[in-house]
């Protein structure tokens, strides 16, 4: 059975996208990432620096 739960007020801005170059851009409860990722079978490894909005 699938139950569907709406996200958190906190979360409904939130998103991830990948880059070219293996970087990475996301907003994470109202906080800008960025950082790089190494993607190896089916294992994603991301490194961050965090930064408030």
């Amino acid at each position: 059975m699938w139950i569907d739960y709406d996200p958190e007020e906190t979360e409904k801005k939130d998103y991830i996208h990948f880059l070219k170059g293996n970087t990475y851009t996301s907003v994470s409860e109202g906080k800008f990432e960025k950082g790089k990722y190494i993607l190896n079978g089916k294992t994603i490894t991301m490194t961050n620096s965090i930064e408030n909005r």
